[in-house]
């Protein structure tokens, strides 16, 4: 085995360092102050030295690569499977139906050109099947079909074929071979008979089998980039009942070390993921491919309790400052909306998407690990291929110039005032030079020159790792012209690389500041780069949106106005003015969204479009910009006028920024009517798509769940929907559906994200839903409930109520069942919640004493009178003196909704038995007052169920999505409450109809009860006809490389209705050869021509001229006789002669110290022998010479009349040597 290893960057020299606590980043040195180049000379001084925990080898090389690539294959890829499954006993061949060869070297050449350095593959999921030849089962790919067609010589191992093309391009490798293994036997403890056991008892150590693997693949030398792994992935998911395996970690940690670490000749040992002590690479978090703004590359272990500790701080792991053990922090994600491939989840992510994903890991001291599923085909699509390349050419355009690069860097301090630790090592490029101060320093700053006004929106800062983290603050500023710095960012931590991300400015200086807690700061590289501008800074305008900003030409506005520039509005510009003022802007499309600012110095405004009048108000307690400060209504699809008039309202200003329009032929946007929901375990749950500016056609979006902090098995993976609105249709309802974990996860999210085909559809400001999973384990019981009527409440009572003739907003209106009342705490001070220590109370007595369990609340419309804190008590009993004795039930947080209807829940602690509940505020989340439209108690409730009948035609299957029917295809499920089933085909078949109690719904693949009666659902199959199909793989041929008509594949059944056809390449269409350069005596000639459909660039060279000598005449008679006399036409002692005498011209013609004599010799001796060519007799039935001359043209000549210099050209031409060059 080729043992590689990489430079070394981690050797330093020691010094001890002292440690003093740095404050915030306040310091600013005068210019005067700092020191460049000029003054610092070779004084030899010693290094800083080393933090305690650094990375090793591995781990540096990893954080430099910054993208690495995953790749999920195996069965889920054929079965549109996403999680872990037991497919039973299913044979290899029935749930890996790979029939084409695998295209590794597509995969691992597109990756790497991208700037993938590494490939991780799933050798084994959870399903326990080996995409690799075991002879540890025969669960594995040779037991396939597809191994007996042997391509390329090894028998169906993919594994091996990916190996071969990382090998051949060089790209690392990383292993995941899952410990959780559903299918072996080994798996859990059981007993000889199959029974369940102890640990002792058990007979088959699956510890054992999963080693045995760990030897099989890492021992053998066609595994891997040229025989090595550098990570290997033991993902930590467990499904139901696994908990019951131990695994033996460290054994596999020594078998993994003996073939791909130290002890195997690497320099460094291999990087483990989920490893627990022993972990060198650390999720993240999500899978979502974002780091958090602050991320160590540091977590704390402890070897003898196996853990590790990496700080979850919400959806982030962010590591410590103070860590024991250098874990990279990985961010993993997906490129598409799964895993794994399927018809369902094959679109995309767009490069936006990803260049968000890059800036917020990458640029967070991340690499990011991006998944890039091969297809049912053993090909990457087109598509996906094409989006990788797209954002790795993103990366290399943004990045390829730092604007800083020929700059002046100068520091407030440099240590030893040594040339070795110069301020300018930042801007060389250099992984192993590094700007740092002397050892007692804690912060320090960077200005850099830039030479002239440039214009960026990217600042990347490198720390120098070698050395370890340390920095914890950092604030980037720029300033322009000698004007003042202002703030492009700042924040925590830097690591690997900070990429700072903001709106265009421009500057012709940047200023960084550092700060660390103790030791000295190390910065290795500055760069200062302009985006391109798929990887711009997004918009807070959805794409697709027409962006108009306020200085463009459509803005007409009255005297009044100031303009301000700054990086935090939207295009950088912004405008504001007092009463009196106005403005109008023209647009084209059917809404108009205007966008401004939010501030307490902001007041109200008139907005009219189209004769309608709106007033606006911009009054907010805390300043914003970049908001939408007005929506118009849906317009009829043409052109308008929008007129804002700054109303007279105590002189506040109001600040526009501009404005964005849907201008798409009236077809209109489709989003998520909510950015957030909550759902419990186990439940099902109507999200809304709403469609506004405009409806005018059919448009269609699909909702595709994606994992976050909740992992597959948390929730429905399979739930990808595509809905399509018909025309006019402006509302939708898809459902998404929550699994049971039985483990105590804490809260967890996934998300639910649009996309859409539709090319000119726009999706809309919440195209994307963040969905928190409550845990079960956290939460009290789930428990059926039934809301009281307002007629079993005997009294209720506030502390604080506005009860007057003018304002009737007593608390009875909170328990009215009417939402256009509510109950107000009294007006002014009195009635502010600050102004009472204990809270404002309400009091519920019921008629008699119920089991309650919970609360529910509806705040008056808007913000400004929702409660934030609260707390619930029940009454259970009476003290001494009369008074009630209270006992808190419940207590949590209401959040702002808006003039959202929708009831928030306070579910108790647990259930009491009660006549007397009482509900206190104790903070407001809105306003200064309390105000409920509507407050109500549940009591406990026996569930009512109903019985839902499946009943399956032959080819196909009924069953719902979470839970299992019994055996007679039946399920209780609780009245009123969401079920759905999924009807699904076997393979060649499609559905042919569905029937709910009789009534058709369609031929639909799901369907969702949501039934007070018993339901009965039956689904009968067609062969498939193959009606809706789409093709996958077309590719345009090109001048150089084939095309493809692309395959035909049903979406309805997942066939192969057509295979594809290679389209030939169309070959280059070159134009004229041009002259570039004349030949002289003394230098070649060049001469190109361009081919008119690629830009493919041809040259030849055009040879020296000869030295006074012509051979043009020689040469053009010699070809011409070469094209016009065959031998077969004249006798053989004319033609012995002829031939002489053509030798004799070739001679000359390839000499090059012929002489002008010899070449008009060798002329005057060919044509006599031409002359003297005898033709065979008539009788020969040869072609006689006038039939000659008929086929061949005019007999060769001697003399020509075409000027000299062309007669130099084609000689030239015709001896030119030809060599090709890419444009």
């Amino acid at each position: 085995m080729k043992k590689r290893k990489i430079l070394s960057l981690l050797l330093a020299g020691a010094m001890m360092g002292q440690a003093f606590f740095v404050g915030a980043l306040t310091a600013s040195a005068e210019e005067g102050n700092l020191i460049g180049k000029k003054q610092l000379s070779d004084n030899r001084t010693t290094a800083p030295e080393k933090d305690k925990v650094i990375p090793n080898e591995n781990q540096y090389e990893y954080q430099k690569q910054e993208l690495a690539a995953f790749c999920h294959f195996g069965p889920n890829t054929f079965n549109e499977i996403e999680w872990g499954e037991n497919y039973g006993d299913r044979t290899p061949d029935d749930i890996f139906k790979l029939e084409e060869d695998f295209d590794a070297d597509t995969f691992v050449k597109t990756i790497k050109e991208a700037g993938f350095e590494k490939l991780i593959v799933t050798a084994k999921h959870h399903d326990g099947f080996c995409i690799w030849n075991s002879k540890w089962t025969t669960y594995d790919v040779q037991s396939t079909s597809y191994a007996e067609k042997n391509y390329d010589n090894l028998g169906g191992d993919v594994l091996a074929e990916i190996s071969a093309a990382c090998t051949k391009y060089d790209v690392d490798m990383g292993l995941y071979l899952s410990p959780w293994d559903i299918h072996d036997k080994s798996y859990g403890y059981y007993d000889k008979d199959g029974n369940p056991t102890t640990k002792d008892e058990d007979v088959l150590d699956y510890n054992d089998y999963y080693n045995n693997q760990l030897e099989e693949i890492l021992g053998n030398p066609i595994y891997g980039n040229d025989g090595h792994f550098k990570e290997v992935w033991m993902d930590g998911a467990k499904g139901s009942g696994a908990n019951a395996q131990d695994y033996d970690f460290k054994r596999w940690f020594a078998t993994i070390q003996k073939h791909e670490g130290k002890e195997a000749g690497f320099e460094s040992d291999c990087m483990l993921f989920g490893a627990e002590a022993y972990t060198t690479v650390r999720w993240i978090g999500n899978e979502l491919g974002y780091a958090n703004e602050e991320t160590w590359s540091k977590s704390k272990v402890n070897y003898e309790n196996n853990t590790i500790d990496s700080k979850k701080v919400g959806s982030y792991t962010v590591g410590y400052e103070d860590g024991n053990q250098w874990t990279v922090p990985e961010s993993d994600a997906r490129i598409t909306s799964g895993w794994f491939w399927g018809t369902t989840k094959n679109t995309p992510k767009s490069v936006e998407d990803l260049a968000g994903m890059y800036f917020n890991s990458v640029g967070h001291n991340s690499p990011l690990l991006l998944n890039i599923p091969p297809n049912n085909h053993g090909k990457v699509d087109d598509a996906i291929l094409r989006r990788v390349t797209e954002f790795g050419q993103n990366v290399k355009d943004t990045f390829k110039s730092n604007l800083a690069a020929h700059g002046i860097a100068q520091a407030t301090e440099v240590r030893g005032n040594d040339v070795a630790y110069s301020p300018e090592n930042v801007l060389d490029g250099k992984d192993e030079t590094y700007w740092t101060v002397n050892d007692g320093t804690k912060s320090g700053q960077l200005v850099v020159d830039l030479g002239e006004t440039k214009t960026f929106d990217v600042v990347s800062i490198e720390e120098a790792i070698q050395f370890g983290q340390r920095i914890k603050e950092f604030k980037v500023e720029y300033s322009n012209d000698g004007g003042e710095w202002k703030v492009f960012d700042q924040g925590t931590t830097i690591g690997a690389k900070r990429l700072c991300r903001e709106g265009a400015v421009k500057a012709d200086k940047l200023r960084i500041t550092v700060a660390t807690s103790k030791d000295v700061p190390i910065l290795s590289e500055v760069g200062v780069y302009k985006a391109t501008a798929d990887f711009e800074s997004p918009s807070a305008a959805p794409e697709g949106m027409q962006v108009i900003d306020e200085r463009d030409e459509a803005f007409k506005f009255s005297n009044g106005w100031t303009q301000e520039n700054g990086s935090q509005y939207l295009n950088g510009t912004n405008a504001w003015a007092k009463p009196g003022s106005s403005f109008e802007v023209d647009f084209t499309g059917s809404k108009i969204y205007l966008v401004g600012t939010l501030d307490s110095g902001h007041g109200k405004a008139t907005v009219t479009v189209d004769g309608k009048k709106t007033e606006i108000d911009t009054n907010a307690s805390k300043r914003s910009v970049g908001q939408i400060i007005f929506a118009s209504d849906d317009l009829k699809d043409g052109e308008h006028t929008l007129k804002l008039e700054v109303t007279n309202n105590d002189n506040k200003a109001i600040g526009i920024e501009g404005a964005y329009v849907i201008n798409n032929d009236g077809l209109g946007m489709i989003g998520i009517e909510k950015s957030e929901y909550t759902m419990k375990e186990d439940s099902e749950m109507k999200i809304k798509l709403v469609r506004v500016g405009g409806s005018e056609g059919e448009a269609t979006v699909t909702v595709s769940p994606n994992p976050g902090t909740a992992i597959q098995d948390d929730f429905d993976t399979e739930g990808t929907t595509t809905v399509t609105f018909a025309a006019g249709e402006t509302e939708k309802e898809v459902v998404v559906i929550t699994r049971r974990n039985t483990k105590d996860t804490g809260d967890q999210y996934f998300t639910e994200e649009l996309s859409s085909k539709n090319e000119n559809l726009i999706l809309g400001f919440n195209s994307k839903a963040k969905v928190t999973i409550l845990d079960q384990e956290r939460q009290p019981a789930d428990t059926t409930t039934e809301k009281l009527s307002k007629d079993m409440y005997q009294s209720v009572t506030a502390t604080s109520e506005e009860k007057t003739d003018a304002h009737q907003q007593g608390i009875e209106n909170a328990f009215d069942e009417n939402l256009n009342t509510f109950w107000h705490a009294q007006w002014g001070e009195a009635g502010k919640l600050k102004n009472h220590p204990n809270g404002i109370s309400v009091e519920m007595t019921l008629k008699e004493a119920k089991e309650i369990a919970k609360l529910t609340y509806i705040p008056k419309a808007g913000n400004t009178g929702t409660i934030g804190d609260y707390i619930i008590e029940a009454a259970t009993g009476s003290n001494e003196d009369g008074s009630t004795t209270w006992k808190e039930v419940g207590s949590g947080t209401f959040k702002l909704q808006g003039d959202e209807t929708t009831a928030q829940e306070a579910v108790f602690k647990e259930i009491v038995k009660t006549n007397k509940i009482r509900f206190t505020a104790k903070t407001m989340a809105g306003g200064d007052h309390p105000t409920a439209r509507e407050i109500a108690l549940y009591e406990k409730a026996e569930p009512v169920m109903i019985t839902v009948t499946t009943k399956a035609g032959e080819h196909g299957t009924i069953k719902p999505v979470t839970g299992e029917l019994e055996v007679d295809g039946t399920m209780k499920v609780q009245s009123g409450k969401l079920k759905t089933f999924a009807i699904k085909p076997d393979t060649g078949y499609s559905v042919l109809d569905v029937k709910v109690n009789g009534e058709s719904v369609g031929a639909v693949n799901r369907y969702t009860v949501e039934s007070t009666t018993d339901v009965t659902i039956e689904a009968t199959f067609k062969g498939c006809e193959h009606e809706k199909t789409e093709v996958q793989g077309a590719k345009e041929a090109t001048c150089t490389e084939p095309g493809a008509t692309g395959k035909e594949v049903c979406l309805e059944c997942g066939i192969t209705v057509k295979e594809s056809e290679v389209i030939p390449a169309l070959g280059h269409k070159f134009g004229d050869w041009e002259t570039v350069k004349e030949a002289t005596e003394t230098e070649e000639g060049l001469a190109k021509r361009v081919c008119g459909a690629c830009g493919y660039e041809e040259e030849k060279i055009l040879e020296k001229l000869s030295d006074g000598v012509d051979k043009s005449k020689l040469e053009k008679y010699y070809d011409e006789c070469i094209g016009y006399y065959k031998e077969a036409n004249y006798t053989t002692d004319s033609w012995r002669v002829y031939e002489t005498a053509l030798k004799e011209a070739k001679n000359i013609l390839d000499r090059e110290d012929a002489t002008q004599e010899d070449v008009d010799a060798a002329i005057d001796k060919l044509s006599d022998a031409a002359d003297k060519l005898v033709k065979k007799s008539v009788d020969s039935k040869e072609p006689s010479f006038e039939e000659n001359d008929k086929q061949n043209g005019k007999t060769p000549v001697t003399g020509d009349s075409t000027s000299i210099m062309l007669w130099l050209a084609t000689a030239a031409s015709s001896a030119a040597i030809l060599k090709r060059k890419k444009k």
